[in-house]
């Protein structure tokens, strides 16, 4: 794994639930919000209260390596438990579900998808970069598919959405192949496994650790991955503006726990794995293999990244930005001046 001083199962946890749920009406219907937060496994309805009195920071993430540190930290009681709560969404799609609907203050996702709600309008700040992919996002091909250009005329899944079409497009042109030369099937991260046993895909879009997970079962190679991609997916945790002032104190604290448990990550992989392996559904080994595709950034690169400069993370947000309104994904070019806050990040050296 690369540390540098650079969709997925949920397991049974309690999680405080505001006392005014009616927020939840807000983005999505009440009842589609009801059911997300009822469908995460051991979900306990229990107001939260934290010992200043205001209600504890609530943040969701799936089951990414990139945000397997907030787990850890977790687990570990890194983060208190009366001031931070973790919601193990089913997949990324479901995160934005509740930050859309006000269930939740923040929630790690993929630079895309922020770029994406603040485009339908939700007022997010980026407060804390979890990775970059280098190698995490994959074309996966069966035996026969040696190269590219051996795409043509073959069934091509990939989730629709702007990594997913993002590699589908770079692998096309680095093919010299039409879009119409392949048929591109429209998968979900929670349908890949399923899809790729049923035999229906020639070459698949996808994801650690779904990667892993694939290539063990056999049939299947690395054809193409986001190595050939730098500085281009990045996860993120972004929290609604609102919420920044009332839960500035919780916000600190969540990020101190994050970088203690990536320190544990770094300095004690085996350990870590080994916690690891219910929240990623791969043995500890694999877990090891997969991290060397991710780059995490520690608080003094983070802090680089998410101060505006040269080396901070507006350049990529740009370049993303630019092709999502080229392909409609956008509605229109996004404010960027506001995007990024490193005012929540810890100073300690060796974080």
């Amino acid at each position: 794994m690369r540390i540098s001083p650079r969709k997925q199962r949920s397991r049974g946890r309690k999680m405080a639930i505001s006392k005014n749920f009616n927020s939840c009406a807000h983005g999505l219907s009440r009842r589609r919000c009801l059911a997300l937060l009822a469908a995460l496994p051991g979900l306990a309805w229990l107001p939260g209260c934290s010992a200043f009195g205001i209600e504890p920071l609530r943040i969701a993430a799936h089951g990414w390596l990139g945000y397997a540190p907030l787990f850890l930290a977790r687990d570990l009681d890194y983060l208190p438990k009366n001031d931070v709560h973790l919601m193990e969404s089913l997949s990324a799609g479901d995160s934005m579900e509740l930050l859309r609907g006000k269930a939740v203050h923040g929630a790690g996702l993929t630079l895309d998808e922020a770029l994406r709600l603040r485009d339908e309008g939700l007022d997010l700040r980026i407060v804390l970069i979890f990775n970059q992919s280098l190698g995490a996002d994959v074309l996966l091909a069966r035996g026969n598919i040696h190269t590219l250009r051996d795409l043509a005329g073959r069934r091509l899944g990939a989730e629709t959405n702007a990594v997913g079409m993002l590699i589908v497009d770079t692998v096309l042109k680095a093919a010299g192949l039409a879009p119409d030369q392949v048929t591109l099937v429209s998968i979900g991260a929670d349908g890949h496994e399923a899809a790729w046993r049923s035999g229906a895909l020639d070459a698949l879009v996808t994801y650690e650790p779904i990667v892993s997970r694939i290539l063990n079962s056999g049939g299947a190679h690395r054809l193409f991955d986001s190595r050939q991609m730098p500085d281009t997916i990045f996860d993120v945790l972004v929290v609604r503006a609102d919420s920044l002032s009332r839960h500035e104190r919780h916000l600190k604290l969540l990020l101190r726990g994050y970088f203690q448990g990536r320190r544990l990550l770094r300095d004690n992989p085996i350990d870590a794995s080994y916690r690891l392996t219910n929240f990623l559904r791969i043995d500890p080994d694999a877990i090891i293999a997969a991290y060397r595709y991710l780059e995490l950034p520690d608080a003094v690169i983070n802090r680089r990244y998410l101060t505006p400069g040269s080396t901070s993370l507006i350049p990529a947000a740009e370049r993303l930005a630019r092709w999502m309104t080229d392909t409609g994904l956008l509605h229109r070019p996004p404010r960027l001046d506001n995007l990024l806050s490193a005012a929540y990040l810890p100073r300690e050296s060796g974080l």
